[in-house]
């Protein structure tokens, strides 16, 4: 897994890795190598022996947003990796703080429109497809909006939840 542990590609991977285990009567493991947009997990994987016992969560970040981000990615999303299925498509999701007072999306932008201070978001990390999710929502409103970047989903939704971190996150 390309991804911290209790996120939404891991929650899947492990899924799999269940059904996996009884389908196979042999331990499966997930190993979660988080970093660089899923690019620390796709590189580990793509190095692995072609002998059919690793399996990698791909998606849309470790496969297309990496190749156009990063000239010199350590793998080659293409030749390095054989599809065997679509798994899973996982949304994104705009979560809010709950201190905010906003009930709505046309509030949160009339919100972020009047406060400067309200204009951040916070992502599961540099070049994930919730870091531009919150890029083009910036984009779309008009409004800037300063990125900050998490190690994963999990603990940037825990934060904005909370209230401790950013007005908004996606997910």
């Amino acid at each position: 897994m390309p991804f911290t542990p209790g996120g939404s590609t891991d929650v899947v991977g492990r899924t799999v890795a269940e059904k996996l285990q009884a389908a196979l009567k042999q331990s499966v493991i997930v190993d979660n190598r988080p970093g660089g947009g899923g690019g620390v997990g796709a590189s580990f994987a793509a190095k692995a022996p072609p002998d059919g016992y690793t399996l990698f969560g791909g998606t849309i970040s470790t496969h297309a947003i990496n190749a156009s981000l990063y000239k010199n990615l350590p793998y080659d999303p293409v030749k390095d990796f054989e599809p065997v299925a679509l798994v899973a498509f996982l949304p994104n999701v705009l979560l809010v703080d709950p201190n905010a007072g906003v009930n709505n999306v046309q509030e949160l932008v009339a919100l972020l429109k009047k406060d400067a201070k309200r204009r951040t978001f916070a992502s599961s990390g540099n070049g994930t497809s919730t870091h531009l999710a919150g890029e083009m929502f910036a984009d779309i409103i008009g409004v800037p909006l300063t990125h900050v970047p998490y190690k994963g989903t999990p603990p940037a939704m825990v934060d904005v939840s909370a209230g401790r971190s950013p007005s908004c996150s996606t997910r």
